[in-house]
């Protein structure tokens, strides 16, 4: 069974998650369409997934990650002495090199980002696919390695958009990171082998991960919102119940400060059938607040507006 979640970047003000049970991109298509009926025509980070084309107003950005993931793949088929010599190990080598400008890159402006990826990247990415067209001739398609190399030209355009607008990642890596807390607990949780048992864990996962991305103490909120949830009596009362509404209250804990750096999230937020935005920036994704839209359990889309403006 999988699941979808939603997150939004960790240097949002009031970033939120949602998770959902399933899988069906009609949940992408419902979460990216407006109260008047309009579709999210902004931008959108995943992998291949063919769900989301339903969200088809959308500007897809493919995720880098999942392309090199394929050629390691591949590469495991070669025996080990000759691996390092071997043409996946090549072209990992070469996407690396990719990765290491984006950690050169971090802290920077995202004007300052834009400007070190048309130097550095853009000619990497040119290269690349060059390699990568060279090679698809030379390799039989049904290999592991020959499905790697189509797989990375067929994403090859979305990919590279993220080239230009400072604002998006490299990948959704941090969505799939998020994603592993409930991918290694659903082995273990004997109630979340069936529909109703996925859906009431996604239902108490979604504030559990929303106070974590918030550095909030579950522990605390909960407690807060069992004991004033009976008196709320207004949309009103019960926005002053979500976790960054509570913070304030909850920072002068000495428990906070005890667990908070070992959880504090970093990097961007994605949708991964799960997702991640903020809401003072769109208005679509699986996040009425985001800037980015992540959906997980391994596939990870992330949003952000078609306004290049910042705030």
């Amino acid at each position: 069974m999988t699941r979808w979640q939603t997150v939004t970047l960790s240097f949002e003000v009031q970033p939120w998650v949602k998770h959902s049970h399933d899988l069906c991109g009609i949940r992408a298509l419902n979460f990216l369409t407006q109260d008047d009926g309009s579709m999210y025509s902004g931008k959108l980070q995943a992998d291949g997934y063919a769900g989301y084309n339903v969200v088809s107003e959308a500007v897809r950005i493919a995720c880098l990650a999942h392309i090199p993931r394929k050629f390691v793949d591949a590469l495991k088929l070669v025996p080990s002495n000759a691996r390092s010599d071997s043409v996946a190990a090549e072209i990992i080598e070469m996407i690396g090199e990719l990765y290491a400008v984006e950690r050169f890159g971090k802290g920077l402006t995202d004007d300052a980002l834009l400007a070190l990826r048309a130097r550095d990247s853009r000619p990497l990415v040119a290269r690349i696919k060059s390699w990568l067209k060279e090679h698809r001739d030379k390799v039989l398609p049904q290999t592991a390695l020959g499905n790697a190399i189509r797989y990375g030209l067929g994403q090859w355009s979305a990919m590279k958009k993220y080239l230009d607008d400072g604002r998006c990642s490299i990948d959704s890596n941090i969505a799939d990171r998020d994603i592993k807390r409930v991918v290694m607990g659903r082995k273990a949780w004997l109630f979340a082998d069936s529909v109703d048992g996925m859906e009431a864990n996604a239902v108490l996962y979604s504030p559990v991960q929303t106070c974590i991305a918030n550095q909030v103490d579950p522990y605390m909120y909960f407690k807060a919102v069992i004991e004033r949830m009976p008196y709320a009596k207004s949309q009103t009362d019960l926005k002053a119940l979500l976790p960054w509404a509570l913070k304030q209250e909850f920072e002068h804990d000495a428990a906070e400060s005890s667990w908070l750096p070992s959880i504090a999230p970093t990097g961007l937020a994605h949708l991964c059938r799960t997702s991640t935005w903020r809401a003072d920036r769109c208005v679509a994704g699986f996040r009425i607040t985001g800037r980015a839209l992540d959906m997980g359990d391994g596939r990870c889309p992330r949003l952000l507006p078609a306004d290049h403006s910042h705030s």
